[in-house]
């Protein structure tokens, strides 16, 4: 992990200004192992992402990539234009934490079809935002990779 402090203001970056790069891409200060913390901090709680189909997005994430659907929340849409469903996944971090969840919306206001793939949207190559996942260990990550290429999914 990367404290990026004031990435945009690095005297050494084209239209930043301020900051050593040092500063910017510095372990400096952070525990040993980065998922202990005593510090009272906080952790990461969740990210959602909306999804045009929460069945497919469902049957990925429960099959191919072995996460338990945990969690189910309906209600209105702020404004009352509609209605939307956020349903959350375990992803296998501990306790309540590291879990990814979907919103599945019906919002006149915001119509169908709306668009999905972040960096695309924005002019980004793709792989630009994503999501990255982590295995204990080199076997756990090997049992995983042959899950993904059952499934049909391209495993370097």
């Amino acid at each position: 992990m990367t404290r990026a402090f004031g990435a945009r203001t690095d005297p050494h970056v084209p239209g930043a200004r301020g900051v050593r790069p040092e500063a910017v891409l510095s372990n400096a200060g952070l525990p040993t192992d980065r998922r202990l913390r005593d510090d009272g901090g906080m952790g990461f709680h969740h990210v959602a992402l909306a999804t045009n189909d929460p069945a497919a997005t469902q049957r990925f994430y429960t099959e191919v990539m072995g996460f338990e659907l945990v969690k189910v929340v309906t209600g209105p849409t702020p404004g009352g234009g509609g209605w939307s469903r956020h349903f959350f996944f375990e992803t296998g971090a501990s306790g309540d934490a590291g879990m990814i969840a979907f919103w599945e919306i019906h919002d006149d206001k915001i119509g169908e079809g709306f668009r999905t793939d972040l960096s695309r949207s924005l002019g980004l190559p793709v792989w630009v935002n994503h999501l990255a996942w982590d295995a204990p260990d080199l076997e756990a990550l090997a049992v995983h990779r042959e899950r993904w290429r059952e499934h049909g999914i391209t495993v370097a």
